[in-house]
């Protein structure tokens, strides 16, 4: 009686699968139900450092697109206002004003390039502006 209630619950558990099979076959391929497959953090850290690292990698390329790693951007020139006086020269100006041990004909070609002038267009009244450093 035993051997037959084993053969027994067999089939009916084998029907049971076959059944649970064709239903949810019909199910996937009718589109209600689709199996996903789940995925794991196996390690906090490691998913930690990864993300740290995109974030890094994002933040330079933004900021690489945007400029702001252009050292120029971050500085902003100091200029000196001068009132030219009669008698004045581009040369005694630049090596009163401008910064200590630089050539004075670089400082007065950076006048000119800033002023819009040239050395012999100078004239008494006039306001330049002289950098304070190059």
């Amino acid at each position: 009686m035993a051997n037959y209630i084993n053969r027994f619950t067999r089939n009916i558990c084998s029907d049971i699968m076959i059944l649970e099979h064709m239903f949810l076959s019909n199910l996937i391929e009718s589109g209600v139900f689709t199996m996903k497959k789940k995925h794991y953090i196996k390690s906090k850290f490691r998913f930690t450092i990864f993300l740290v690292f995109i974030l890094t990698i994002s933040i330079f390329y933004v900021s690489t697109l945007l400029g702001f790693d252009n050292a120029q951007s971050m500085t902003k020139p100091v200029y000196t206002e001068i009132q030219i006086e009669s008698g004045d020269t581009l040369w005694a100006l630049a090596k009163e004003y401008g910064p200590a041990n630089t050539d004075p004909r670089r400082i007065i070609y950076k006048i000119c390039l800033l002023n819009n002038i040239t050395a012999d267009s100078i004239y008494p009244g006039q306001a330049i502006d002289i950098p304070k450093q190059l």
